[in-house]
């Protein structure tokens, strides 16, 4: 049986990939951008981290490189630096993170606003703070569910300590020959 908590969370997600993906991939080579970073991401981080996490992750460093340094410098703020993971959500600090984010964007469609949507679906703790969310979700759901939103999870995914990024060379180079073998049929895309 699915909690409502559970139910919630699905549907957050859904729309996570959604606002990641839609406004960045308009044509087959921002496609095939995004597929080779998803790739490798998968693979690097195992089944250490959600893969919805990553997809989303990988569309943010993908298009949005500026924005990923800004993640990674305010874990505090993202994954929730007080007991519970609240903040308080003052407009002037809504307006701050906007305005920071805003400089930030390199893709002139996309906007600040969207960004935070974004990002408040990715940190349930960001979302309470920025008015997105409701209702906290537990630090043990966080971990259990493998999301980046838990303190340690961040930590291991943004610091590349997940021992899964050891991974072969074999599996490199075959993630080399299938890019080869792509550019070599479809050489217009890229």
């Amino acid at each position: 049986a699915t909690t409502e908590q559970e139910k919630s969370d699905m549907a957050n997600r859904k729309a996570l990939l959604r606002y990641c993906l839609f406004p960045y991939i308009k044509t087959m080579r921002d496609l095939c951008r995004y597929s080779n970073v998803l790739d490798f991401e998968l693979a690097g981080s195992g089944a250490k981290v959600s893969p919805i996490d990553i997809a989303a992750i990988s569309a943010i460093s993908t298009f949005e490189p500026a924005l990923l340094r800004w993640i990674i410098a305010n874990r505090d703020l993202l994954c929730g630096g007080t007991p519970g993971g609240y903040f308080s959500g003052l407009k002037d600090q809504q307006k701050r993170y906007e305005t920071e984010i805003e400089m930030l964007l390199q893709n002139k469609n996309n906007n600040a606003e969207h960004i935070m949507i974004v990002l408040s679906k990715l940190f349930p703790s960001f979302g309470r703070t920025m008015g997105v969310h409701r209702s906290a979700i537990s630090t043990e759901f966080l971990r259990m569910h493998k999301r980046l939103a838990h303190e340690e999870i961040f930590n291991a995914y943004f610091e590349s300590t997940i021992d899964a990024y050891d991974f072969p060379q074999s599996l490199i180079r075959n993630m080399a020959t299938a890019y080869d073998e792509r550019v070599k049929n479809h050489p217009r895309v890229w």
